[in-house]
């Protein structure tokens, strides 16, 4: 097993599908999830708009497994859904 630190954009601009596998507990972060961590998230940003050095945000651990299926790879989350999906979501819904 290889263990990395990659940056949440190399996540999800890399070329491969990232699946939730069957096993998961399904989507349950509520508006209070998402607004204590889109915050944090905003707070670095406003400190990068300033001209200030970005601050690190430590998301916690996102565990993915590589897999194959016909046609590529793919990625199975086996920790981190919660936080994913939200990121995905929000860049889902600024386009």
């Amino acid at each position: 097993m290889k263990v990395e630190e990659v940056s949440i954009n190399q996540v999800f601009l890399s070329n491969r599908t990232i699946k939730i596998p069957y096993f998961q507990r399904p989507y349950v972060w509520n508006i209070s999830n998402w607004e204590k961590f889109y915050n944090d998230i905003a707070e670095i940003a406003m400190e990068v708009n300033d001209g200030e050095e970005p601050e690190t945000y430590f998301m916690g651990s996102i565990i993915l497994k590589r897999g194959k299926f016909a046609g590529g790879q793919h990625l199975d989350v086996i920790d981190g859904q919660q936080r994913l999906s939200t990121l995905k979501s929000a860049t889902t819904l600024k386009k």
